[in-house]
């Protein structure tokens, strides 16, 4: 257990800390799509992150779209633990609109996104790039702890923005999921509009439930130019012509019943209760497509 610092110093770490992270805040702000100079902006703030001219970065593409013109504030930092270089810090953030206004939700995101409060772990150091400039660096955390947040998390953040070569297949599987999350909710949205039925067919699923996600990203599978497909043989059903809501597939990224393992060995699968999971080839054998 390590002792307690003393109050002038967390009181200066916590200083030093706030105007770091609001620093990062401020850049994540002014990022924009297609813009190569995104890992250039935040990897001072990041430890481990991988800087240089490799093109615009996929994340950085996703969270601009999901921000669109609303902005991250920092509302609170509290130092849980300081000792030399390390610290952890519980901070809260808030997604606000153009006016200030809090966002309370985002579509298809797991945690609120006002008042969202997470534990960071930091580490000061001289940014290897710049041996002149010392600052607060958020550490990333495993995968499991970041892909359990949302887009707004700075933890997610610091995980999938590090420019790291092993996150690309992690980052499109969790926006993958995410797409067939929100898609799902919109299913079931407009199956309750017409007596808990699935009124339309693969050729024109898109355009029948638009107007319940609104967002055209949503129906592309990352990293592609494929939409997603619909499970047509729930075409025309009822909700209770449906046996097994948990196995049953809705949406999914393939064709004519053939999901694609494109992510690590794993398909991206949404089911009829609206959840979506990767599942592997074994896995995928015991899932239901016709109710």
């Amino acid at each position: 257990m390590p002792e307690t610092p003393p109050v002038w110093r967390t009181q200066d770490a916590k200083l030093l800390i706030e105007t770091d992270l609001k620093a990062f805040i401020n850049q994540l702000n002014s990022l924009s799509k297609n813009s190569d100079l995104g890992n250039f902006k935040i990897g001072p703030y990041l430890a481990l992150s991988r800087v240089g001219f490799f093109g615009s970065s996929e994340w950085a593409n996703y969270f601009t779209a999901r921000r669109s013109k609303n902005h991250l504030r920092l509302d609170k930092v509290e130092i849980e633990a300081l000792e030399g270089d390390t610290a952890q810090v519980a901070v809260t953030t808030s997604l606000l609109t153009p006016d200030d206004k809090p966002m309370i939700e985002v579509y298809g995101e797991a945690e609120p996104v006002y008042g969202l409060t997470e534990t960071l772990h930091l580490r000061r150091e001289f940014i290897p790039w710049d041996k002149a400039n010392e600052k607060w660096r958020i550490l990333p955390p495993a995968y499991k702890e970041a892909t359990g947040k949302n887009s707004f998390s700075l933890n997610q953040i610091a995980y999938f923005a590090g420019q790291r070569r092993d996150t690309l297949p992690q980052l499109r599987a969790m926006i993958s999921l995410r797409h067939m999350e929100a898609l799902g909710l919109g299913a079931m949205q407009m199956s309750q509009d017409y007596r808990d039925r699935f009124t339309y067919q693969n050729d024109f699923w898109r355009e029948a439930i638009y107007p319940y996600v609104q967002s055209d990203g949503f129906f592309i599978i990352p990293g592609t130019n494929t939409p997603y497909s619909f499970n047509d043989n729930l075409s025309d059903k009822y909700a209770g012509d449906i046996k097994d809501y948990a196995h049953t597939v809705l949406f999914y990224e393939g064709e004519n019943n053939k999901p694609v393992f494109r992510y690590d060995g794993k398909a991206a699968i949404a089911f009829a209760d609206g959840h979506a999971a990767l599942v592997s080839p074994d896995e995928a054998d015991e899932l239901s497509w016709k109710p």
